[in-house]
Formats: C-alpha cells, structure tokens, sequence
C-alpha cells in the first residue's frame, strides 16, 4: 500500500477531468450556500475548504499527481456536489 504522503497520477480522460473540475468549482458557485459539513475533511474554516476546493481542482485539471488522500477528497466533493441537493449542488 502506498504512503498516505506517496502522490499519484490517475489517467482520466478530458471529458472526465472537465466533469471533477466543474463539479469542484460549484463549491464556490451554487453550492457555497449549502451546509457542507467541512469538518469530516479535517478542516476548521470554509477558507480552509474554498482552498482546498481550489486546489484540487487546479491539480485535476494540471495532471498533477495527488496523495491517496487528495484523490479521495476528489471523489467525494465531486459526488457530493453533483448528487446531493442538502449539501452540494445537486
């Protein structure tokens, strides 16, 4: 198993790149007033969570490699944001 510090690249595809980039910016657009619960993140603020969300999204979109737990984080505020009506943008 890899260190949770070990970064890695995942190969996706443009159209699915584009799918996690927008669903990661509606935490700035439409979603940003739900009651996201940042703190299972591991986060204190929503600055904290507007970085975070940034960041991400700027990774994904450079090909840039992440760590096994930035990739979860990934996964789960791109579901969240594009299923969830209570907390994303549904």
């Amino acid at each position: 198993m890899a260190s949770p510090s070990e970064v890695v690249a995942v190969d996706l595809t443009e159209t699915e790149r584009d799918f996690i980039s927008q669903a990661l910016e509606q935490w700035a657009l439409a979603a940003s007033v739900m009651p996201f619960p940042f703190q299972v993140l591991g986060l204190s603020t929503w600055d904290e969570f507007g970085e975070l969300t940034f960041r991400l999204g700027h990774a994904v979109t450079a090909r840039e490699p992440l760590t096994d737990l930035d990739w979860a984080r990934v996964l789960y505020l791109t579901e969240c944001s594009w299923a969830s009506e209570i907390v994303g943008a549904g």
